[in-house]
C-alpha cells in the first residue's frame, strides 16, 4: 500500500424546490413539483508522503469535481373515476439524480488509499536464474530487492473524467387504482418502472479491450471448456482510466405491486 495518506475530499450538494396543488375539476387532483439541484466537488491540494514502495509528491488542488446542475420535474394526478371519493386512479412520473457525495472527486484523489501487486515465489520455483520476483535467500521473508515488476498504483492521478459527464439520473413512472372497500379496507393493484440512466463507467484506455490475449481452459467444477483473457504483459501496469456516462450500465425496473391495507 502507498499509506499513510491523508486527503479532505469535499462536496456541496444545493437544491430548491417548489410544488403546487390544482383541482381544475372536482374529480381531477393535480400535483406539480419543479426542483433545481446543483452537485459540486472539490479537493484542497495535497501531498503523499515518501514511503519503500513511493515516492513523495505534491498536488494541485482539484476543484469542479463534479460541477452539475440538473432540473428535475414532479408530476402526479389522482383522478376519482366515479365521484364518489372510493375509487381513484393515480398515475405520478419523476425525475432523479443519483446522490453522489464525494465519490466522484474521490475517483481522481491522487493519495487515495490503494496498492500494488507484485510476485515472489519460493525459492523452490525461482529455477537457476534467481531473477527479481523470488526468495532468492531462501529465508521466506520477501525483501524489497526480491520483488517483482510493479503492476502500478491505481492512484487519481491515472484517472480522469471524458468531457461532457453528466449526473446519473432516475426516471419513475407508476400507475395506480385504488379502491376503497367496506370496513376502512383498501384495494390497490399497480405497476411502476424504474429508468436508471447515465450511469457512470471506467475503461482502462491505456489496455484497449483487443489486446487481451484469449486462454481456453477447463473450468474445474463444471468441466466445461471456457475462453478466460489475460493482460498482455506488454501493458502491465499500464493505467488511463476515463470515467464517462456509459450505455452498458444503464437499467431498467418494470414491476408490479398487489396490496391490501
Amino acid at each position: 500500500y502507498n499509506t499513510p495518506v491523508s486527503s479532505v475530499t469535499q462536496d456541496r450538494e444545493q437544491g430548491l424546490y417548489i410544488q403546487d396543488r390544482w383541482r381544475p375539476s372536482r374529480k381531477l387532483t393535480l400535483n406539480l413539483g419543479l426542483r433545481y439541484e446543483s452537485n459540486y466537488g472539490w479537493m484542497p491540494e495535497t501531498c503523499q508522503p515518501k514511503t519503500d514502495f513511493i515516492a513523495a509528491q505534491c498536488f494541485a488542488a482539484i476543484d469542479g469535481a463534479p460541477d452539475w446542475k440538473a432540473v428535475n420535474p414532479r408530476f402526479s394526478a389522482v383522478y376519482d373515476l366515479a365521484g364518489d371519493g372510493m375509487t381513484a386512479l393515480k398515475f405520478a412520473a419523476n425525475r432523479y439524480v443519483v446522490p453522489v457525495g464525494v465519490q466522484v472527486v474521490g475517483r481522481i484523489n491522487p493519495v487515495r488509499s490503494t496498492s500494488d501487486n507484485r510476485q515472489w515465489l519460493p525459492q523452490s520455483r525461482c529455477g537457476e536464474a534467481a531473477t527479481l520476483g523470488c526468495d532468492r535467500n531462501g529465508d521466506l521473508v520477501p525483501q524489497l530487492n526480491e520483488l517483482g515488476p510493479s503492476s502500478g498504483y491505481n492512484l487519481g492521478t491515472t484517472a480522469r473524467y471524458a468531457d461532457g459527464y453528466d449526473w446519473p439520473n432516475a426516471k419513475e413512472y407508476t400507475v395506480e387504482v385504488q379502491r376503497q372497500l367496506p370496513g376502512n379496507i383498501v384495494f390497490t393493484v399497480g405497476y411502476g418502472r424504474r429508468e436508471k440512466r447515465n450511469q457512470l463507467g471506467s475503461r482502462n484506455m491505456a489496455v484497449p479491450t483487443e489486446t487481451y490475449i484469449p486462454l481456453t481452459v477447463v473450468e474445474r467444477t463444471s468441466g466445461e471448456t471456457v475462453t478466460v483473457y489475460n493482460q498482455s504483459p506488454a501493458l502491465r501496469g499500464r493505467l488511463d482510466t476515463v470515467w464517462d456516462n456509459d450505455a452498458e450500465m444503464n437499467s431498467t425496473y418494470n414491476g408490479g405491486d398487489v396490496t391490501l391495507n
